[in-house]
């Protein structure tokens, strides 16, 4: 599995909880919200969004293999 997601094309190996509680987002939807994601420095880009206060992102788990950083 891919240690790498860009939110592209789905919520990758994410679980979201609850469930629905994260969504896939263009910022051509949020016009006063966001206007690009990270990625492709575009409004076409996709990036996750939490859709209630208590959203959790759920991973499979890791194994430690050195330093790594995740970033939102």
């Amino acid at each position: 599995p891919s240690r790498v997601c860009d939110f592209e094309l789905d919520l990758c190996e994410f679980q979201p909880n609850p469930a629905a509680s994260w969504i896939r987002q263009q910022a051509t939807n949020l016009p006063n919200f966001v206007n690009q994601d990270h990625t492709s420095s575009t409004s076409l880009g996709y990036f996750a969004m939490a859709t209630q206060d208590t959203a959790k992102f759920v991973s499979r788990p890791y194994t430690n293999a050195g330093d790594e950083c995740l970033k939102f």
